[in-house]
């Protein structure tokens, strides 16, 4: 960070901006009364003791401090950091993306400090489609004058502590990978987090254990009896954000091992897959510890929880590690593969530290890198390519087979040895469909005698057209080789109105007992607004929430954000002129219906009779219910109805169907591959 180090070295004024979700945020459970006092959380520590190294006598300060909050925790006078904190509560790598497009760059920063990942995870926001999003976001920063340090994310032991901190590495290695291709500098939160002292003889029954209970003492002791193991205590983000400034300023400390590892993908059906490790004692001294494997992605378990090994100086070891699959299907593609590789990951405890160890292990024998992406307006077929890499060093031959609504489409298989084929479906969409449809893509590939199965998920559906009365379809129906069109008990259905004034979305339920007062029914209504010729690109879009009563009159809109509308839009919008009603019809059918003028789609060319204009739309409508427990009225996905559902997050653009602004829709459909 040359342009950094150079005004810290000369103290000028330098102007930092934080992108994160609620960790970054410095949210704390339970009410604490400093939650979200943002100058307390790990990267103004980081900031404090640059400021500390570098002799800014005013410290840190916000410039944009919450209601309550003071600019700074110890006033004093002299050169100083200021700090902007777009951090939120349950962010992920979209909203990023939101508000980069919106005023983040209000004041020009020297520096962007960026965090993402638990949610992500969480969420299933792929690595793909973070890495992308991640990559433009760091970009983004780039062009406006920042260097940026990219963070993977703090380690987490809520629930299954094997899991949890497992499911987070694939997208801090993610963010390495981005943060190298931009040659920006990348923190790993994850390992200062579990890195520790060692234990005099670890064994094998007590080492993961014994390196979690580090990790929760360091960062997550909070009071019981409902402790918080994600987000760190004031404690926590004190140690955090010294261990940053200390590898900011003097490098990340050496790792005692290497590691290198192959991936064997299991075959059609299997349940178990191994990777065959090596590790390499990198050290002038014998070491002697536990190999931690965590779990692989959400699907594959370590069979054997830890490996006790001793090595001497510069000696190798290799270790076969089992997983098994805990699910009914092993190949449900949640294995993260990007680009043949896959991040294995792993808690090692020897006599002289803890560390988090993460190996991107080759997929062998072969891989399968899908496409990643939306298409809209598709007439009669839709075509995309997949690479099969051959990460052998052998050539491989055999065949392939890949099917989807019915359709197979097969043909021989020639790679060379660490090389890749370029293998290009067409499928044509589905005539047998009404509205829309999510299955499995199925692609099969053999090769010597074996069977290896891998597989997306494509969801296909109809472009909308205004005045068309759609049923939409409850969520936990609508599962992959499952065409929608409500759950048998009454119809939850939607309409589209467009004029020159405003577009009118309309929700009507048939024969749906409603829970009684305000609250029973949320509207979720997510739009990109953006011109038509940007629909195909991803992006952000945000949702017009409303809450309606049982009985007619006003509803409650939620606040909106700045880009609700897609990015681009960064006007702050009057709320007063978007209108939510509960009514009812002469024949007893409840209507919930939002209102949003026309003025507030200003980036778009609105031809309200031409099939090329139009707008990414779902719509998600929730009943609510009472909990038998509690008694309790609750939102569940039980009673959660879409227009579309691909899985994918919500705010993320390549999840939506289309509404064409005509009274007559084209024909034309929308294809999600992910």
């Amino acid at each position: 960070m040359p342009n950094l180090l150079a005004k810290l070295e000369q103290r000028a004024p330098i102007h930092v901006l934080v992108l994160g979700d609620s960790v970054s945020n410095f949210y704390l459970p339970g009410g604490a009364e400093d939650s979200e006092l943002f100058l307390k959380a790990y990267h103004s520590e980081f900031l404090r003791r640059l400021a500390d190294r570098f002799y800014y006598t005013g410290g840190v300060r916000n410039i944009k401090p919450r209601k309550g909050n003071p600019e700074n925790l110890f006033p004093s006078v002299g050169p100083e950091i200021t700090v902007h904190n777009l951090a939120r509560n349950g962010a992920v790598i979209l909203q990023a993306l939101q508000w980069l497009t919106t005023d983040g760059f209000d004041n020009p920063p020297d520096l962007a400090i960026i965090n993402f990942g638990i949610n992500d995870a969480t969420f299933n926001l792929g690595t793909v489609r973070y890495s992308q999003i991640l990559n433009r976001c760091v970009q983004l920063c780039k062009g406006a004058g920042a260097e940026v340090l990219v963070l993977g994310c703090n380690a987490v032991s809520s629930s299954d502590p094997r899991w949890t901190i497992g499911a987070t590495r694939p997208y801090a290695m993610a963010a390495k990978r981005v943060a190298e291709a931009n040659g920006s500098m990348f923190l790993d939160l994850g390992d200062a987090s579990v890195r520790g002292p060692g234990q005099k003889a670890p064994k094998r029954d007590g080492a993961f254990s014994s390196a979690v209970r580090t990790l929760e003492t360091k960062l997550f002791t909070h009071n019981p009896p409902d402790p918080d193991k994600i987000h760190p205590t004031a404690r926590g983000h004190r140690l955090l954000g010294r261990a940053m400034a200390d590898e900011f300023l003097n490098g990340v400390p050496e790792r005692g091992y290497d590691m290198s590892a192959i991936f064997q993908y299991p075959e059609k059906n299997e349940t178990q897959a191994n990777l065959s490790l090596r590790l390499a004692n990198r050290s002038d001294k014998e070491r002697s510890g536990v190999l931690c494997p965590l779990t692989l992605g959400k699907s594959w378990r370590p069979a054997e929880q830890d490996l006790a090994f001793t090595l001497a100086p510069g000696a190798t070891l290799d270790i076969k590690v089992p997983y098994n699959a805990v699910v009914d299907d092993p190949l449900d593609g949640r294995i993260s593969v990007f680009h043949g590789i896959i991040t294995t990951s792993f808690i090692v405890v020897d006599q002289v530290e803890q560390r988090l160890y993460d190996v991107e292990s080759v997929c062998y024998p072969v891989s399968v890198d899908w496409p990643v992406r939306g298409m809209i307006e598709v007439r009669d077929q839709f075509s995309f390519t997949s690479t099969v890499r051959n990460n052998t060093r052998a050539n491989i031959s055999g065949r392939y087979r890949a099917e989807w609504h019915g359709q197979v489409q097969e043909g021989d298989l020639l790679v060379g040895a660490n090389e890749k084929q370029a293998l290009t479906f067409t499928f044509k969409v589905p005539e047998d469909v009404d509205y829309r449809v999510k299955e499995s893509l199925n692609l099969e590939v053999t090769t010597a005698g074996k069977l290896y199965r891998f597989h997306s998920l494509v969801e296909a559906s109809r472009a909308f057209s205004l005045n068309q009365r759609i049923p939409l379809v409850r969520r936990t129906d609508y599962l992959p080789d499952a065409a929608g069109g409500g759950d048998g008990t009454g119809t939850v259905t939607a309409e589209f109105q467009a004029t020159d004034r405003s577009l009118l979305v309309m929700v009507e339920l048939k024969d749906k007992p409603l829970v009684r007062g305000p609250g029973a029914v949320r509207v979720d209504f997510t739009l990109d607004a953006r011109p038509s010729t940007l629909r195909d690109e991803p992006g952000y879009a945000g949702t017009v929430s409303a809450t309606y009563s049982s009985s007619d009159g006003p509803a409650d809109v939620k606040k909106l954000v700045q880009a609700a509308f897609g990015e681009g839009y960064d006007r702050k919008l009057d709320m007063a002129y978007i209108k939510a009603f509960t009514s009812t019809r002469s024949d007893g059918v409840q209507r919930f219906s939002i209102e949003i003028p026309r003025a507030y789609f200003y980036l778009h060319e609105w031809l309200t009779s031409s099939t090329e204009s139009n707008l990414g739309v779902n719509l998600v409508v929730t009943l609510q219910t009472i909990d038998p427990e509690t008694g309790k009225p609750v939102f569940l996905q039980e009673q959660s109805f879409a227009l579309v559902d691909s899985g994918v997050h919500r705010d993320d653009t390549d999840g939506l169907g289309t509404l064409e602004l005509v009274d007559r829709a084209s024909g034309r459909w929308t294809i999600r591959i992910h």
